[in-house]
């Protein structure tokens, strides 16, 4: 079976196989059992890294592999909140320096800074989910993402005909183009981690019953 064929199985990259391949990464724990399904093992032999010919396992074996997946679990929840801490602090710092700058520029950059507030909080909240949430709020976070999804794309809207009105057809041409590529953008990667969200909360869930 090759990287591909067993990454899409999975509905995983190719690389991140690769990396288990190498060592240098590890398979989520909510992905376990359809890795061992995949490559026609046990639980036990996938835990084991070897074929194992009897049926039963001894209890000590059975603990120990208890205690290796209940240590890959906090490792990958450890990996997880660290990468989102990153990307959230990353979004607050951001914000605060948009802040700043509507302090100081006032209704010049008033569509920009509140467009792209709504946008980080609309991405905020699906890496929040993945990064700390146990289970459930699925539907509340889809929800809000999207809202502030739409608040952000009507702040643009806003700001469009806000030109209109004043007559600055030259700012229009100059910035549709962009504006709407950004918009296609922002919206796909918005989907993206919603959908994301949405699989890996559930897996976990699942995992916890």
């Amino acid at each position: 079976m090759t990287q591909t064929h067993l990454a899409k199985k999975l509905h995983v990259t190719d690389k991140a196989v690769s990396r288990w391949e190498r060592g240098i990464g590890l398979p989520d724990i909510n992905s376990i059992e359809a890795l061992a399904k995949a490559l026609g093992v046990s639980l036990v032999e996938l835990m084991q890294a070897k074929r194992n010919e009897n049926e039963h396992i001894s209890t000590k074996e059975a603990e120990n592999l208890m205690m290796d997946t209940i240590e890959l679990s906090k490792i990958t929840s450890k990996v997880v909140k660290g990468i989102g801490s990153v990307i959230l602090s990353g979004f607050a710092l951001v914000a605060i320096l948009l802040l700043l700058m509507l302090v100081s520029d006032g209704e010049i950059v008033l569509f920009s800074v509140g467009s792209i507030i709504a946008g980080l909080i609309a991405w905020g909240i699906p890496i929040w989910q993945i990064s700390y949430a146990n289970s459930g709020g699925i539907v509340i976070s889809i929800i809000s993402s999207l809202g502030f999804t739409l608040i952000s794309l009507m702040i643009q809207f806003l700001n469009i005909a806000n030109e209109v009105h004043t007559g600055d057809w030259a700012a229009i041409e100059d910035t549709i183009d962009a504006l709407i590529v950004v918009i296609i953008l922002f919206v796909s990667i918005t989907m993206f981690l919603n959908v994301t969200m949405t699989k890996i909360v559930t897996k976990r869930h699942r995992f916890q019953k």
